[in-house]
């Protein structure tokens, strides 16, 4: 004799920014947006609050009614997560920087944007001086945008996470030794996040 078993097939919590609308409670609904808005994955959500995936899912799907206690772990991850930054944005700040920093020491910004990093050419002055100002740029960069991965810093401007590790770690050994690189990294951060 053969058991018919029922499968019930749940409907998949939205995906898209156009589903947000489907989420039919306002409050969950706007958790969601937050958490996109900011880019924060729904397992880093879910870690940083406590509440188990089903949940979150239900939730979204309308499921379940959310208790005032689940919204508020929800929410205190939302708002301690600061907005990460787009790659666009990222490219636009490390650029902007490059700029800055070669107009302070005297270089020509184009020629500085132009250098090919793809291979170390130590021998070249132009390329020399370019590079001392991209591992600034770096280091400011990941430090004004509060950016932790190297690889997401490196994607954006176009190296690897290697490449960035080692910069930022020479910046900030050279920026505590140094009092006129502290200076000048810090100038540019003021000047740049307009608090100069």
């Amino acid at each position: 004799m053969l058991a018919v078993h029922s499968i019930a097939i749940a409907q998949s919590p939205p995906a898209s920014e156009d589903d947000l609308a489907a989420i039919p409670d306002a409050r969950v609904r706007a958790i969601e947006r937050a958490r996109r808005d900011k880019r924060i994955s729904h397992g880093a959500l879910l870690r940083g609050s406590g509440v188990h995936r089903s949940t979150w899912s239900d939730l979204r799907r309308g499921l379940r009614a959310p208790k005032d206690e689940t919204l508020r772990k929800l929410n205190a991850v939302i708002e301690g997560v600061k907005a990460k930054p787009k790659p666009e944005a990222i490219v636009a700040f490390y650029r902007a920087l490059m700029v800055m920093l070669a107009t302070e020491t005297g270089a020509d910004p184009e020629l500085m944007l132009a250098q090919d990093f793809s291979s170390e050419k130590p021998h070249v002055p132009d390329w020399l001086r370019a590079a001392r100002l991209r591992r600034l740029a770096i280091y400011i960069t990941a430090v004004e945008l509060a950016i932790d991965s190297n690889a997401a810093l490196g994607r954006a401007i176009g190296c690897s996470r290697q490449n960035v590790k080692q910069a930022r770690d020479q910046v900030e050994d050279l920026r505590e030794s140094d009092i006129a690189i502290a200076a000048l990294i810090a100038k540019s951060a003021d000047l740049l996040t307009g608090r100069g």
